[in-house]
């Protein structure tokens, strides 16, 4: 009886392991869909200092399609970077931030942004979509607040 009694304590132990191992494994994550000459963005309006994007590039075309993060000037908002015509930065974006996305083509792809190793993280970012064939900016989703 003794060793039946061990028997399940090991296993409920292992079991709660696993567990705790897969829910730390599991990071919040965000999608990023690019669809033609349009992107959009589904998930939290905030998430931790280390997430995942999911990228969605819908269509079988040639285009490539990328990102970059951005911070903007005190005063400014959305609606000022969804305005911006082009893909020159405007002196009014305060930052590039690390970890911006490379270029991507047909299918899903999955990054982690990772900035919890950093002090501080400027909070809103902001997503500035981009399209190839030529080079334009397509969208700019966000505000999206990072917290430590």
């Amino acid at each position: 009886m003794n060793k039946m009694k061990t028997k399940q304590f090991l296993m409920i132990g292992s079991s709660m392991i696993i567990i705790l191992l897969l829910l730390n494994a599991c990071s919040p994550e965000m999608t990023i869909t690019f669809s033609g000459d349009t992107c959009t963005y589904s998930g939290p309006k905030s998430l931790p200092d280390k997430f995942n994007i999911n990228i969605v590039v819908e269509g079988q075309g040639n285009t490539k399609y990328g990102y970059v993060l951005v911070t903007l000037d005190e005063g400014k908002t959305i609606e000022d970077l969804q305005a911006w015509p082009s893909s020159d930065p405007p002196e009014w974006l305060k930052d590039l931030l690390r970890d911006t996305g490379p270029v991507f083509g047909p299918g899903n792809t999955k990054q982690i942004l990772d900035w919890s190793s950093y002090e501080s993280v400027v909070t809103p970012i902001y997503f500035v979509c981009f399209g190839d064939d030529p080079v334009r900016k397509i969208g700019a989703l966000g505000p999206i607040e990072i917290t430590k």
